[in-house]
């Protein structure tokens, strides 16, 4: 069985006024108007590293982190570096801990990385749903996720594992919709 095609339709009142027949394609205006928002509905939570101090290897959990209220699918990961450094790297980690009291492991197979060789503005967005990297600028190894479905009550962290000398304000992401 094949989906309908997604699209945001306005369900018109002559189409369901009294007395008149229901119309299959009013029924189809409601399943395209249903697959939109199924595969279109998302969040997102952003850990952010402001200014020139903030960017250190260990840094962890900047601007807090990040508890799963609800069950949950992570959709796509991005990032982004305002200025770039002189050399080396950022290299992250987003740490998925599923009970109190532990460190958590990745949700990566291949962390994301972000070398100096790449300019200012410099962002990749990999979505994860559709397997399709939206935008990638240079010098950026993007991320392979490993888990992308989390339970409520996990708690996302965000670690910099290696940091760039003179990079400033880096922001990262996560994309997710409620499953």
């Amino acid at each position: 069985m094949s989906n309908l095609p997604e699209a945001r339709k306005d369900i018109e009142l002559e189409s369901v006024s009294y007395r008149s027949s229901v119309a299959e394609s009013t029924f189809q205006t409601m399943g395209a108007s249903i697959n939109f928002v199924n595969r279109r509905q998302y969040d997102s939570h952003q850990f952010n590293y402001n200014g020139l101090t903030r960017l250190f290897v260990g840094s962890e959990a900047a601007d807090g982190v990040f508890i799963c209220q609800f069950d949950m699918q992570v959709t796509a990961v991005s990032a982004f570096l305002r200025t770039g450094g002189s050399s080396s790297s950022i290299r992250f980690d987003i740490r998925r801990i599923t009970s109190p009291e532990t460190t958590g492991t990745s949700i990566f197979s291949t962390e994301p990385e972000i070398d100096s060789t790449g300019g200012n503005n410099n962002y990749f967005i990999q979505d994860f749903l559709n397997n399709n990297t939206v935008a990638q600028g240079t010098g950026i190894t993007l991320p392979v996720a490993s888990v992308t479905d989390l339970d409520a009550g996990d708690v996302l962290q965000c670690v910099i594992e290696q940091a760039m000398p003179d990079a400033e304000d880096f922001m990262v992401v996560v994309h997710f919709r409620p499953r």
